[in-house]
């Protein structure tokens, strides 16, 4: 019987927990951390199959800043050369 008690207990505490965890998980991607958190990795997005007329940092971050102006923090391009393995 204790057996019983102490599974729906350790259950129970589990649930609290995972609902504590869940609560400040959505807290934290939903505002983030200021002090730990870099906003450039926060909203970091990838991008691939660029045209070649964009493949560089300044081409892009412009091509970028037109459709969003004044949203885009930097652009940088990295370009994928098997040769140099």
């Amino acid at each position: 019987v204790f057996i019983y008690f102490f599974s729906a207990f350790c259950f129970f505490v589990m649930k609290q927990e995972y609902r504590h965890f869940l609560e400040l998980r959505m807290d934290f991607l939903g505002k983030g951390t200021r002090a730990n958190v870099d906003p450039q990795h926060q909203y970091s997005l990838k991008v691939e199959n660029i045209p070649t007329e964009l493949r560089s940092d300044t081409a892009l971050f412009e091509y970028f800043d037109n459709l969003f102006p004044g949203k885009v923090h930097s652009a940088s391009v990295v370009l994928n050369i098997p040769d140099l393995e």
